[in-house]
């Protein structure tokens, strides 16, 4: 977490549950690698479906998946922000 934090890809913030464990949130930095990396497996994922004769409906649905996944993410990173610089 240390060398994320370094890149600038997390931030790390002091957790008031626990002395020695810190709190670790996203930062734009980090969201927006996130976002590319997803991107780029979304392409390979949906040429991966069609070479394996999936159909638009599988691909669909697994474009749909993926894209809850990072709602879920960003929900979670949201909430660990709060009051974290960015």
């Amino acid at each position: 977490m240390d060398a994320l934090a370094e890149d600038g890809l997390v931030a790390l913030k002091a957790n008031p549950e626990h002395q020695r464990s810190r709190l670790v949130a996203v930062t734009r930095k980090g969201r927006s690698r996130v976002e590319a990396m997803v991107a780029k497996e979304v392409r390979l994922l949906e040429e991966g479906l069609r070479r394996s004769g999936a159909s638009l409906a599988e691909m669909r649905a697994a474009t749909t998946l993926i894209q809850k996944f990072i709602g879920v993410i960003d929900t979670l990173t949201d909430e660990i922000n709060s009051g974290v610089s960015q």
